[in-house]
């Protein structure tokens, strides 16, 4: 098992702290201020946020430490959705292989539902094209 740290930010003009990521396996642990423009300095060193698990605050609780902590779990959020929409779409793609007679009939289902759709807009006197 490998494990790393890679220091993220330091004291500059744009970054307010010091931060740094602990890799240890597949676990990885964010130490240091999360301040406004660490998600920006990450990209920039192609470190993901992603597939961080634990986040650990240093320092005092001020705006210039912290100011990115709301950023931060939105899109750490924001990941474990699409992670978990992945998740889900892929198992639902793996039923739908297994089964095409279930896609058919849901095709002939949707084929049946548009026909009455255009069908009860003429008996409304509307064009079906435009609607």
């Amino acid at each position: 098992m490998h494990s790393y740290i890679q220091l993220l930010t330091t004291p500059t003009a744009d970054t307010a702290g010091t931060a740094m990521m602990l890799d240890v396996g597949k676990q990885r642990y964010l130490f240091g201020n999360i301040h406004e423009g660490l998600q920006r300095a990450c990209i920039q060193r192609n470190s993901k946020l992603s597939k961080t698990s634990e986040v650990f605050i240093t320092g005092t609780t001020e705006w210039k430490n912290v100011g990115g902590l709301f950023g931060l779990i939105l899109t750490l959020a924001d990941a474990n959705a699409a992670a978990i929409m992945s998740e889900t779409e892929t198992a639902r793609l793996k039923k739908l292989a297994e089964k095409p007679e279930q896609l058919a009939a849901k095709s002939e289902k949707l084929a049946k539902a548009e026909a009455d759709r255009k069908q009860a807009l003429l008996e409304a006197g509307l064009d079906p094209d435009e609607h």
